[in-house]
């Protein structure tokens, strides 16, 4: 099969043409705070998850590869199918080892990138064959063998060779460095923060220094001395393990063992003096409360419509029980709340972009387009 699996979205194609939304982007004067995630989102290759490159390719389109759920299966709910054993693909193919190529050629299921989910219908990796995700492409997924091999021509290849600098770039995504350029040639002031709750914040930091010293090799020209990220950039983001007195935990910023800053006002007041920084988030803290939402990275929302934080990650789910972001809202006080499981989801699409990374890696204008997209609903609340 030569062509690839065809991607459909829950959202129909509204965009203007980009020409239209480089002008719409001049009236942009608030300043934009961009928290990219770094595994499965912006890297390929889960130092968190203990995955390989080739792992993570499998698994990524295993997400966007929607099955049936049988009608009147018991087994599990919207949320948890994590039982089911399903039989069909949700275009009706039904799911086999291995499949005749001509019979299959004309029905490959088209991936699906959407954010509710089609009725009747969830992700393969949220299915009991979960833990044959990491090899999707040898058995049941052998219909996307060709979206596979797109995604490997598509991302750089490893360089091997000892003491090679420019390795650092092989698995990150090209469409996070297109992104970058587009945003540092607007006026719009912006801070790029990366998140993570693995320990490759500084192998990322010395791929983005050099990028931004114009070692990468498609962007040669691009050097911003003032996105050069030092050691005091980079720091642990934890949440207390005692709660203040409305019965809150804290977010806090250490360094080096070194509380330095603790409360939503300090931390804001960092990034906000930053042009790019990262965070090792406390991935402990959600795993220990079982990945609920309010437990996961927190994103600030302030009262002043001056600034607009926006986090990508792929870990973002339409799920009440089982999501990354903690979304925070500024109350009139100053002092800022959790928002409540439904309330966050709410946020997709302003505040939060879910990451289907196979589309990024497709289209290396996406990240963009949902960055601006979400600019876009910010100005007209």
């Amino acid at each position: 099969m030569d062509s690839i699996a065809p991607i459909v979205s829950a959202l129909e194609d509204t965009e203007e043409p980009n020409s239209a939304s480089e002008r719409l982007t001049a009236d942009w004067k608030h300043r934009l705070v961009v928290h990219f995630d770094i595994n499965e989102t912006i890297l390929v290759g889960d130092d968190a998850g203990g995955d390989t490159r080739e792992d993570c390719i499998h698994k990524i389109i295993a997400k966007s590869a929607y099955v049936k759920i049988p009608f009147g299966y018991a087994g599990g709910s919207y949320e948890d199918n994590s039982n089911l054993e399903p039989t069909e693909w949700w275009n009706g193919l039904l799911i086999r080892e291995e499949y005749d190529e001509k019979l299959a050629l004309n029905r490959v299921p088209p991936l699906y990138t959407g954010w509710q989910w089609p009725p009747g219908c969830c992700p393969y990796y949220r299915t009991a064959f979960k833990n044959r995700a990491r090899t999707f492409v040898n058995h049941h997924g052998s219909l996307y063998k060709s979206t596979y091999l797109r995604v490997e021509e598509l991302l750089p290849i490893p360089d091997s060779k000892p003491g090679n600098a420019f390795s650092v770039f092989a698995h990150m995504l090209p469409a996070f460095f297109e992104t970058v350029v587009k945003l540092s040639s607007r006026p719009q002031p912006y801070t790029l923060v990366f998140r993570t709750m693995g320990s490759d914040l500084e192998k990322i930091a010395t791929a983005f220094n050099a990028f931004a010293s114009g070692k990468h090799p498609n962007y040669p020209n691009f050097q911003r001395e003032d996105l050069i990220i030092s050691r005091h950039d980079l720091v642990e983001g934890r949440w207390s393990k005692e709660v203040d007195l409305d019965g809150n935990h804290v977010f806090q910023f250490w360094r080096a063992g070194e509380m330095i800053a603790s409360g939503d006002a300090q931390v804001l007041d960092f990034l906000d003096s930053r042009s790019v920084c990262g965070i090792q988030d406390d991935y402990e803290f959600w795993k220990v409360h079982r990945h609920q939402p309010w437990a996961g990275k927190p994103v600030w929302i302030p009262r002043s419509k001056e600034v607009q934080h926006i986090l990508l990650d792929d870990n973002i789910h339409n799920l009440s029980h089982d999501s990354i972001a903690s979304t925070r809202v500024e109350r009139e006080d100053g002092s800022f709340r959790t928002l409540s499981d439904e309330e966050i989801r709410d946020q997709q699409g302003i505040h939060l972009v879910r990451v289907p990374t196979v589309a990024p890696i497709l289209q290396p204008t996406w990240f963009l387009e949902q960055i601006d997209s979400a600019q876009r609903r910010f100005v007209s609340e």
